[in-house]
């Protein structure tokens, strides 16, 4: 419930489901302590989302702190969660109005090298191509004028990342995970057209096509 109001943008109600999954959970006897331990960590990501928008990057920042110690501590250093985890730590470096790309782009690298070895077909490893991708379009734009050869690069890079996330994106539309995605389709094909005209070339017509029927 907290995650749909949350998607709502209603943040004071998402707030409060937070508070009671957290009091419930401390009030449940757990057959398996690392059942409860999962628990929280995907709580701690809720919350952090949650911390994100209202614009509190301190506390987001330590929702997603604690999420990662509690996966090391339980044993859970190989699991899609832990992945799930640097991918929301690197969207809040990529996204807040003090943005460290160089940050970003470090978390976003251990969620991919996570994910590519144990889910690659799956949507989170799409929405990880894509927050990767973004932050090395801004990265690579903000050398354009120093260093061309490094830009053409790495543009090519990005394009290759978001065309991996759009073979998953178009397979896992009708999932339920879509409606709650960080990362739309729209978002994409701005972001790859975006790389493509800093790559010195044109939009394709796909591109143009697809971003007039979302105007």
């Amino acid at each position: 419930l907290g995650e749909i109001v949350l998607r709502e943008q209603q943040l004071e109600d998402a707030e409060k489901f937070f508070f009671d999954a957290k009091q419930f959970a401390n009030e449940v006897k757990w057959e398996m302590p690392s059942t409860r331990a999962m628990f929280f960590v995907l709580l701690l990501q809720s919350q952090g989302s949650l911390r994100q928008r209202q614009q509190q990057k301190k506390e987001a920042a330590k929702n997603f702190e604690e999420g990662s110690e509690l996966c090391k501590k339980h044993g859970f250093d190989d699991h899609p969660v832990l992945a799930k985890n640097f991918y929301y730590h690197g969207r809040l470096f990529s996204s807040t109005p003090d943005k460290d790309l160089e940050k970003a782009r470090e978390f976003f690298d251990r969620a991919m090298s996570l994910q590519e070895d144990l889910h690659p077909d799956h949507f989170d490893a799409a929405q990880t191509y894509i927050g990767k991708a973004r932050v090395l379009t801004e990265l690579a734009v903000s050398k354009k004028d120093s260093e061309p050869r490094y830009v053409e690069t790495t543009l090519k890079h990005c394009i290759e990342l978001y065309e991996k996330a759009a073979v998953i994106q178009r397979k896992k539309q009708a999932s339920a995970l879509y409606e709650g995605s960080d990362y739309t389709e729209a978002d994409l094909l701005s972001s790859k057209a975006y790389a493509y005209q800093h790559l010195g070339g044109r939009y394709s017509k796909q591109e143009i096509d697809c971003l007039l029927q979302q105007e």
